[in-house]
């Protein structure tokens, strides 16, 4: 069976240390438990890296040590990740102000140089 390839944004990895949501928080420790067992083959960017050091240091650290837990792949946001992030604000598909969330998208579009990605998560985050 071909193992499914998920890109995560920096939400999902916001809820394995969500005391405040113990239901979402367990979910996402059990997805974890998955992706440790290989069922899954997870990827980043450096988006998402970006974001989480923007938080608060405790968070961030926290929030890393998540990271090297499921060891992900990172992609880079090469040039036509950009150029299609830019074209979904421009469009108003994605409004500029949330310009991370127009490049993980694009990036987990399988733009050329990415790998396509079956699906890309996001969970409402608090970062």
């Amino acid at each position: 069976m071909k193992t499914l390839k998920l890109y995560f944004d920096t939400s999902v990895f916001g809820f394995t240390i969500a005391n405040d949501a113990p239901k979402e928080r367990e979910v996402t420790l059990k997805l974890f438990e998955e992706i440790k067992k290989g069922k899954y083959e997870v990827f980043i960017s450096e988006v998402v890296l970006r974001e989480i050091n923007r938080a608060p240091e405790g968070k961030a650290v926290k929030l890393r040590d998540q990271i090297k837990r499921i060891n992900p792949e990172e992609l880079t946001l090469g040039y036509d990740s950009q150029l299609l992030a830019k074209e979904y604000m421009k469009r108003n598909i994605i409004p500029a102000k949330y310009e991370d969330d127009a490049f993980h998208i694009a990036i987990a579009s399988g733009v050329k140089g990415t790998a396509p990605f079956l699906y890309c998560l996001n969970w409402p985050a608090r970062i």
